[in-house]
């Protein structure tokens, strides 16, 4: 990555705009061997070289803290597509040699499960963006060690920290982890599942999966980009071949799991018991 104070080249592709947040938009453009992102607060972030070099013209008031999420998320979802990666909207762990990964709109509890998992013996490969390289075999590629808590999620897991939130995008970070709860290695991928959170489950446990047809489980990783609907929309044929090859590797699955906090260490053990696992946390831990 570089920083360029020039303003961006205008020979740009306009594919079109979404928004952040009510505040904030990004619009995404198509450059000779590349893609431009252009985000409201932080400024312009060009992705060329087949993803490999990305350049940054920031804004003059831009945040560096914005714009290193900018680039964790969004941007770093482009330059690893251009590299044939599947981005996916999602959080990682390991347990043991193997990765899973939690797919879920933003707000359903994701990271959440993640950092109770780390904490419970596994260790956080990723949140936010899962970037699985279809291989074979399927990989999940680690990210920054850290995760991002909603209000509710900080206070219950005892993480909040009014130093860490981020007024503007409305998330604690949470980068303390301890070494032993994360991982930097690149780890093969073991099952993915996609979040369904239930008010109540009839089953005892506080968690059930229901493993998914091949078919429906392509169409439900194609719900989960983190490339972006305009991006998306120019690369569908590509994600959906990436897609497409993960499925046929890879188990994925529907998971119910209880809305709840207090079933969290319960969702925990079951989990890591289908991957072989003993939690290290206590009941009410």
């Amino acid at each position: 990555m570089r920083i360029s104070e020039e303003a961006p080249a205008s020979a740009a592709e306009f594919l079109g705009e979404e928004r952040v947040n009510e505040a904030i938009r990004v619009r995404t453009a198509r450059l000779p061997g590349g893609f431009r992102l252009d985000f409201d607060d932080t400024g312009t972030f060009d992705i060329t070289a087949s993803g490999t070099l990305i350049t940054w013209h920031p804004n003059p008031s831009a945040r560096q803290d914005l714009a290193r999420a900018d680039l964790l998320g969004g941007v770093f979802a482009v330059a690893l597509h251009l590299q044939g990666v599947l981005c996916l909207h999602g959080s990682g762990v390991a347990i043991g040699d193997d990765a899973i990964g939690f797919l879920a709109a933003k707000g359903s509890g994701k990271s959440t499960l993640a950092l109770a998992l780390s904490v419970a013996g596994a260790q956080l490969i990723t949140d936010d963006m899962l970037a699985v390289h279809p291989g074979p075999p399927a990989e999940v590629w680690p990210a920054s060690p850290e995760v991002h808590l909603l209000e509710d999620s900080a206070g219950e897991l005892r993480r909040r920290n009014s130093g860490d939130r981020n007024s503007m995008r409305g998330k604690y970070r949470v980068a303390n982890l301890p070494s032993s709860g994360v991982t930097s290695k690149r780890c093969r991928l073991a099952a993915l599942y996609e979040l369904s959170p239930r008010d109540s489950l009839e089953s005892e446990h506080a968690a059930r999966r229901v493993r998914l047809p091949d078919g429906t489980a392509v169409m439900r990783l194609l719900r989960h980009p983190k490339i972006g609907e305009s991006l998306g929309r120019v690369e569908r044929m590509a994600t959906f071949d990436r897609a497409a090859r993960v499925a046929r590797q890879v188990p994925i699955y529907r998971l119910e799991i209880a809305h709840d906090f207090s079933r969290l260490p319960e969702a925990v053990r079951q989990i890591m018991s289908w991957h072989g696992a003993e939690p290290s946390l206590p009941d009410g831990g």
